[in-house]
């Protein structure tokens, strides 16, 4: 994935998170909306910028940037359930991992020979 190239080199095919959050949906589902949400407040757009920390004044044709304390406390919410389904998402699979690395060590050293 480090060293993955879209353009025709003679490198490993990049792998797109998309790809990879959409094979996580098949087994746990929700994974996808989650990361769309999650997406929405780390992206510099509207949810994660101008509607926190701006108002607009539609009569007047303003908009007042500074924190937005009607929609403040929504958001800290939402950001506050997504990271903790990722981190309950992250040790559900690194406990996974760590009850699967003894077989996957011996068949590593089965494949190596004596």
């Amino acid at each position: 994935m480090i060293v993955g190239w879209k353009n025709g080199r003679e490198t490993s095919e990049v792998v797109s998170v998309l790809t990879l959050i959409n094979h996580m949906e098949k087994k746990i589902a929700g994974a996808r909306q989650s990361y769309d949400s999650l997406s929405e407040f780390t992206h510099p757009n509207w949810s994660g910028a101008s509607g926190l920390f701006s108002e607009i004044d539609w009569e007047h044709h303003v908009t007042r940037f500074g924190k937005n304390a009607n929609r403040t406390e929504s958001t800290r919410q939402v950001a506050v359930n997504l990271l903790a389904a990722s981190l309950e998402l992250f040790c559900h699979s690194y406990n996974k991992i760590s009850h699967e690395i003894p077989q996957y060590l011996s068949e590593l050293t089965s494949f190596a020979g004596p």
